[in-house]
């Protein structure tokens, strides 16, 4: 497509915009660039790099899409009002739009033109009726334009959802993608670091939402949208609607990146994003923008309830039981360093978790003698554990949570508690994804001193979890009190889960828990058949069986 005093022609409609000496150019239903005289280009700086959405105002695009679709169902239709550049530079006050059918049968085209006369340098507006306009243009801002990160709005992205579904039936698409993501823990973000946080966070997560949407959006056309609170949605049109699922990996990935310091704090986003997507194939004439939405939606919360609301959940690789950038420590004769477990999700088998081990080090063989119980090794190491968990959580790719396991004498240690305040303090969305554990004997023997520790744990906003628990109905109660997020009972202890009669005694008692808002995860050396029995049963997730590195 040509520029400056280039004419631009497409077959048969070359002569047509010729005959035209005002600025004029043909477009299809969604307003992509079809063709355009020399008058056009010499007006508007359009062409492959810069799609018509890129060059106008928001507002005066929104008036321009408005335009068209009354446009194609009248002979002639005009728009009076101020169209400005993207720059600001102003165009015309009056355009006319009139419907052009091909002669292949295909979807009509819409001639656009103006009275060059408009672009006079002698064209000029009184200051009453640029007040007038500028007030029209701020309403129009307000009405289909989000105030805070100046992303579309709901009212404005069902609009283009639905131009782009009428698009699709008409054939003048291809297929459309539909995100919706949501950030995770972002009332954790105003609650920490107050709106003016939240407000900085939101503002990022637009511009880098943005950002994904020009790179995948070949059209100009597709629209990025804050939909209210922490909520977006993105509809693109696409080649393919296999495209759907790499764009919302990316969308995830650019939201990520966000980190905001304020204050001394740090607060990094994350999002669950749920994705579908359709192509002129799979379209039929009932299928609304209101159902595209949902789905995506439904696509969203399905994520969450895989992963327990965390974000994200991946396949752990061999190489990665070993928290990495993590230091060995040496205590009196003995040389630490820290492994982990994967905990997975009963549901789908994901990774969602790690709980971290301490384990001793042969110096002569360099071979880790497997995990023992942090009480053993004091507040030192208990507080080297909790900054290298932590460190493992603050990378940008570390999209699980960790348990480190602590002790009573952990627990009533100032030193500990200075260390989790000061990380926590520094980038306080961590808290979500630290899972601080307490054997069962410690709960049941030191039930003052936990249950102290764990209403100042989770004031800074970490989960608790108790290990061990071996199915004692009479512990209930305890744990009820104690509120912890998780318990780690091993099956072993509480009896073979092959028995039928144990199976319904265990899933009576994953349920009476679960009532309470405490999910149970199962410790077992098998995956595959304990896999499916503790779906079964009820059971949140499986922690596989320790493996030294």
């Amino acid at each position: 497509m040509g520029a400056g005093g280039e004419t631009v022609v497409a077959g048969a409609y070359g002569p047509l915009l010729q005959a035209i000496s005002d600025p004029a150019l043909l477009v299809d239903r969604v307003g992509n660039l079809v063709a355009a005289n020399a008058e056009f280009f010499k007006a508007v700086p359009a062409g492959p790099e810069r799609p018509l959405s890129r060059c106008f105002s928001y507002a005066s695009w929104t008036r321009i899409k408005s335009l068209l679709n009354v446009a194609e169902k009248a002979e002639r239709t005009v728009l009076d009002g101020p169209i400005h550049l993207k720059n600001g530079t102003f165009v015309t006050n009056t355009l006319i739009a009139a419907a052009v059918q091909p002669e292949n049968g295909r979807a009509p085209l819409l001639l656009v033109h103006w009275k060059s006369a408009s672009l006079s340098p002698n064209f000029c507006v009184t200051p009453a009726q640029n007040a007038f306009a500028e007030e029209v243009s701020t309403l129009r801002k307000l009405a289909y334009q989000d105030e805070l990160t100046g992303l579309a709005n709901r009212r404005a992205f069902f609009r283009r959802l639905e131009a782009h579904l009428s698009a699709l039936k008409a054939g003048a698409l291809n297929a459309i993608a539909i995100l919706y993501f949501d950030l995770d823990d972002f009332k954790r973000v105003n609650d920490t670091g107050g709106h003016e946080a939240g407000d900085e966070v939101l503002r990022c997560v637009a511009q880098n939402a943005e950002a994904v949407l020009q790179e995948a959006d070949g059209g100009g056309n597709g629209v990025v949208a804050r939909l209210g609170g922490d909520e977006f949605a993105a509809s693109i049109p696409v080649a393919q609607s296999s495209q759907v699922a790499d764009i919302a990996r990316t969308m995830s990935d650019a939201v990520k990146k966000v980190q905001v310091t304020l204050n001394g704090a740090c607060f990094a986003a994350r999002c669950s994003v749920g994705w579908t997507g359709v192509g002129a194939g799979d379209v039929t004439d009932d299928l609304t923008a209101k159902d595209l939405l949902y789905r995506a939606d439904q696509s969203c919360m399905a994520t969450k309830k895989e992963s327990r609301g965390w974000p994200g959940s991946r396949r752990l690789r061999r190489s990665e039981s070993k928290l990495p950038d993590c230091d060995r420590v040496e205590l009196g004769s003995n040389e630490l360093q820290l492994e982990t477990t994967a905990i997975r999700s009963a549901s789908c088998g994901a990774v969602v978790g790690q709980i971290v081990s301490v384990c001793k080090v042969d110096r002569v063989a360099n071979f880790s003698s497997g995990p023992f119980a942090l009480f053993d090794l004091g507040n030192e190491v208990a507080t080297w554990a909790l900054d290298k968990a932590l460190d493992t959580l603050s990378r940008e790719e570390c999209r699980q949570w960790l348990a480190v396991p602590l002790s009573v004498k952990n627990a009533q240690s100032a030193e500990v508690r200075q260390a989790l305040k000061y990380r926590l303090a520094r980038n306080p969305l961590l808290a979500s994804r630290l899972c601080l554990t307490f054997e069962e004997t410690c709960v049941a023997r030191e039930a003052e001193i936990i249950e102290e520790f764990v209403g100042f744990a989770k004031k800074l906003g970490c989960q608790i979890a108790v290990d061990g628990v071996s199915g004692d109905w009479s512990n209930l109660s305890v744990f009820f009190a104690l509120k912890p997020d998780w318990l780690f009972i091993d099956l072993v202890d509480f009896g073979s889960i092959g028995s039928s009669g144990l199976m319904e005694l265990l899933k009576a008692w994953a349920d009476a828990l679960r009532q309470h808002g405490i999910f149970v995860i199962a410790k077992t050396g098998g995956y595959g058949n304990a896999h499916q029995q503790a779906r079964q049963t009820g059971l949140a997730a499986i922690l596989e069986s320790h493996t030294s590195t």
